[in-house]
């Protein structure tokens, strides 16, 4: 059963909730302004859902709406609120009060010199760095937690504080202490990750390696801070290999390219020079992404010629090389680009050269040479159907010719053929051909449910008897293999198709009433047929 496990509110107007989901536990953060407002897009999910936001966000924000209403009840009754309390303190008393508890609570102690780091009278470095060397010093990663990072990366609460308070300072625009958080996070993190052991890195949240130059990027976006200071920062940390060994590096060459371009240093492209010189593999990921730097940083000083003179001279690169293509064939040197592709051996299996193939069909259609257009299109539609590649295969034939050519291609996908790859290939070959009969007739041949949900539009309204039929008949097969509630959802949905056929009103009561009585004892599946 999904549940919330934890809720704290770290700091103000910041929370963090632990969630048992469907796959997981799942750590989801948020900032909520005093409306109980997400503040801009200031919040995140370890969920593996591809939806932004997710669904667990806006449950948790409830979570917290609840949660504040609570407080506010139990401060509303006859018990002494704390201000109440408070207010009748002394200095000296609540000063008392809280170093005692500090002794005895860590998070009480981190959460007061955190928040108080920026008084210290200490100037020798920098006191959020001293805050958190000794927070990290003290974090525990037991097996418990390794044992629980594939539902859930490992968190670790020093740093969440850390960057949820640096993103505070962002927002109140003190940009002086979000940049020493920031620096103290990539500096004392990198040292702490690079001691642990390798089943601890492997499970690590990337957030850390990521955020804090992203931090630094908005800050220097607001001009909140001094971009050649922040450069020279970043080219002095370049050299320590301790950020490669904890996977910081990219982040940092990032962040440094960001303000190369903002100041125009050229001294960047031989910053990146000397790292492509101590990499070996000239072809490998590492090369391009430092390669990629160099082209981005002459793209945005305005010197296209020198970033395309890098593509040119590094075609080894597959990115590259197609940029390459992609340029000769804009430039309608089909010859050249043709040769280029075919300079480099191509993969044996197809979708592994099917970028290729895209390229060299894209030239053969400029160049409207039918023979090649045929051979490379039959390629993307030979395993199956596909609605793009088949209008375009289609294209280089006269309608006479397309007609034994579409009953050639029946012939291999049909059930049984030799070179057969799947049923729906004929149908959908069927179903941009026609006539509608032949499609039909297919369909009731190899009827299965989901046939019938994909192609029942193109015959429903010349034939609504044999449709109703189908589906009917289709219905009765799938509800008899298969029980339970998102299997019964499945049969409610196309008895709603159903309804909008005509008579389907009629056949679909008829059906409905048919399995009240054969399947009485299913009470799930009664109870959401009664609201088709």
């Amino acid at each position: 059963m999904n549940k919330i496990i934890s809720l704290q509110e770290v700091q103000p107007g910041r929370w963090v909730a632990k969630y048992q989901g469907n796959y997981g536990i799942y750590t989801i953060r948020m900032s909520i302004d005093e409306y109980g407002n997400t503040i801009g897009d200031d919040y995140s999910c370890t969920c593996p859902s591809d939806g932004f936001p997710c669904k667990h966000i806006s449950f948790i924000k409830v979570a917290i709406a609840e949660h504040q209403m609570e407080r506010e009840r139990k401060n509303s009754g006859d018990v002494p609120t704390p201000e109440e309390l408070l207010s009748n303190l002394s200095l000296d008393e609540l000063r008392t009060f809280i170093l005692k508890q500090a002794q005895y609570n860590d998070a009480l102690r981190n959460a007061i010199l955190l928040e108080f780091a920026a008084k210290a009278k200490n100037t020798n470095g920098n006191p959020y760095s001293i805050i958190l060397r000794t927070a990290l010093e003290n974090t525990e990663i037991d097996e418990e937690d390794i044992w629980k990072c594939d539902d859930m990366p490992i968190s670790i609460d020093a740093m969440d504080d850390m960057l949820g308070k640096a993103k505070i300072f962002v927002r109140e625009e003190k940009y002086d202490e979000a940049v020493s958080i920031a620096k103290a996070c990539i500096e004392e993190f990198s040292s702490w990750y690079i001691e642990q052991d390798s089943d601890v890195c492997e499970c690590m949240d990337s957030l850390y390696s990521k955020m804090p130059f992203e931090l630094l990027g908005e800050i220097e976006d607001k001009n909140g801070c001094d971009a050649e200071e922040l450069y020279r920062y970043c080219k002095t940390e370049l050299t320590n290999e301790k950020y490669t060994k904890a996977d910081m590096d990219d982040g940092l060459n990032k962040l440094l390219l960001l303000l190369a371009k903002k100041t125009g240093n050229m001294e960047f492209i031989a910053l990146q020079d000397k790292l492509l010189e101590d990499v070996q593999d000239k072809s490998s990921y590492q090369a391009k992404q430092i390669l990629e730097r160099k082209m981005d940083f002459y793209n945005a000083a305005g010197q296209q010629e020198k970033a395309d003179e890098i593509m040119e001279a590094n075609l080894q690169i597959e990115s590259f090389r197609r940029m390459a293509v992609e340029k000769r064939i804009a430039d309608r040197n089909f010859a050249e680009a043709r040769a280029l592709i075919l300079r480099y051996p191509l993969a044996e299996h197809f979708n592994q050269r099917r970028l290729w193939e895209e390229l060299l069909l894209t030239i053969a259609q400029k160049e409207n040479d039918i023979p090649k257009i045929r051979e490379i299109a039959f390629k993307f539609i030979e395993n199956s159907f596909n609605k793009k590649y088949y209008a375009i295969y289609k294209s280089a034939f006269s309608p006479e010719e397309w007609k034994n050519e579409t009953e050639r291609l029946i012939r291999h996908y049909e059930p049984g053929a030799k070179n057969y790859f799947g049923t729906n290939s004929v149908a959908d070959v069927l179903a941009e051909e026609g006539p509608v009969t032949r499609l039909l007739d297919y369909i009731t041949n190899h009827l299965t449910l989901s046939k019938m949900e994909q192609y029942y539009k193109h015959f429903c309204e010349q034939f609504p008897e044999e449709t109703l039929f189908l589906f009917r008949k289709a219905l009765d097969c799938y509800a008899e293999e298969n029980v339970g509630v998102q299997y019964y959802e499945h049969i409610a949905s196309v008895l709603r198709l159903m309804r909008k056929i005509s008579n389907g009103d009629k056949a679909v009561i008829e059906l409905i009433a048919q399995y009240r009585v054969i399947y009485k004892r299913r009470r799930a599946m009664m109870r959401i047929l009664a609201d088709v």
